[in-house]
């Protein structure tokens, strides 16, 4: 998938190459020659984020759920990072422990809500949209945009310092 274009001035081991995606990728010249390096290993050449990945990346990136109080505002404290399904670029895995369940791989597409309010939210959304995909326009989902759009500092997290 790598097409070799030339050397790279002043580094004699290193060169230019061409991937097959139309990036350019500075490789070394034996992994080059082995066949070890392949691809440039940009977006576009990697696995696709799995559902536990894309939570792991909501807790690096936006701390503990627990840090923040739960947004449907029960006066609890949140406990989990719940997907709002409303990600144009939803994720689904399709096999495994987490096969058919929706998720995002954006970080700023999840809301802290406390164990209570994560399950309603689930039976108020979640099976809603299994038997209807239409039913993206439920009042549910209507408070959680407006949450993610409308609370100031939302977007940067800045309440969450």
């Amino acid at each position: 998938m790598l097409t070799f274009i030339c050397r790279v001035e002043g580094r004699p081991r290193r060169l230019l190459c061409l991937c097959a995606c139309g990036e350019v990728k500075d490789v070394d010249m034996s992994n080059f020659a082995s066949g070890r390096t392949k691809t440039c290993g940009g977006p576009a050449h990697r696995a696709p984020m799995s559902y536990v990945e894309a939570h792991r990346i909501v807790r690096m990136e936006r701390g503990k759920a627990s840090a923040r109080p739960c947004w449907r505002d029960c006066g609890k404290q949140g406990a989990e990072w719940a997907y709002g399904h409303l990600d144009s670029n939803e994720s689904r895995d399709e096999k495994g422990r987490h096969a058919g369940i929706h998720y995002s791989t954006d970080p700023m597409h999840y809301v802290p809500l406390c164990l209570k309010c994560h399950r309603r939210f689930d039976r108020e959304t979640t099976t809603r949209l299994r038997v209807n995909p239409a039913a993206k326009e439920s009042s549910t989902l209507a408070v959680y945009w407006s949450y993610l759009h409308d609370r100031p500092g939302m977007k940067v997290d800045a309440s969450a310092a």
